[in-house]
This record gives structure tokens, C-alpha cells and sequence, in this order.
């Protein structure tokens, strides 16, 4: 499930860069709710004249819970996918700064494969600051 994960994460940050929230990643890594939030976040962003540039890369991944229908992972990420204005100017806040994110996922499977269902992201300015995941 850690390589679904992976591929869940890549989807995202490809789907981000090209501003498309029907990328078509997305739909095989992710189910909802978290491919519904994930859209609606991409579409408000395209909607506000934001463009992305960046990658995201896991720093460390490991499973806290498994049962046959679901798992839980939790992440240490950095992503410097970075949103920009239509002015060319960092989006506020987070959007517009790399951070390192310490994400927790509950993992379904999909038939050979497991996708993405829910997710959470706490964002941190350094590896430091989001703890012993990003530092150790």
C-alpha cells in the first residue's frame, strides 16, 4: 500500500502543475472522498488564475494499521509545488512555499492495487518543525 501511497502523491502534484483536476491519475489512485477534495482544491485554484511548479517527494512512509480493507499511513512529505498569482507573485500562505507535511492516509484496496481514500496534511516551514518523521 506504501507504493500506492507514492503513486497517490505523484498524481496530486502532477495534477497541481498542469491544473487539471480530471488528470487522469488521479482517478486511479484516489476514491472519495479525498478525490472530491483534491478536485475542488485544483478547480479553486484554477479559478483564483494560480499556476503550479514543483515536485513532491516522500522523505519517509510507513504503515501504522492494516486490516484486509483499509490502512493507514502515516507520511513525512516535502513538496515544493508552489502556486503562483497570475502576477507571478507565491500564492499566500502555505500554497506559495515549499513546506514539509506530515500526512496521515487511510489506503483502500482497488482491486490488485490500493488508492488514496482520505487524507490529512499538517505543513511545516522546515523538517525540523514537522518532527522526528522529516529529521530522523
Amino acid at each position: 500500500m506504501l507504493s500506492g501511497y507514492a503513486a497517490a502523491s505523484a498524481a496530486l502534484a502532477a495534477a497541481e502543475v498542469h491544473n487539471d483536476a480530471n488528470w487522469p491519475a488521479l482517478f486511479q489512485t484516489m476514491v472519495n472522498p479525498e478525490l472530491a477534495h483534491v478536485q475542488a482544491f485544483i478547480t479553486t485554484g484554477v479559478h483564483l488564475g494560480y499556476h503550479a511548479r514543483g515536485t513532491y517527494r516522500i522523505i519517509r512512509a510507513e504503515v501504522t494499521s492494516f486490516s484486509p480493507t483499509s490502512a493507514a499511513v502515516k507520511a513525512c512529505v516535502y513538496g515544493d509545488v508552489i502556486a503562483y498569482q497570475a502576477n507571478g507573485q507565491p500564492a499566500p500562505g502555505n500554497a506559495g512555499r515549499a513546506t514539509y507535511s506530515i500526512e496521515t492516509a487511510v489506503m483502500v484496496p482497488a482491486g490488485a492495487t490500493w488508492v488514496l481514500q482520505d487524507g490529512t496534511a499538517q505543513q511545516f516551514p522546515t523538517a525540523q518543525k514537522a518532527g522526528p518523521l522529516c529529521a530522523g
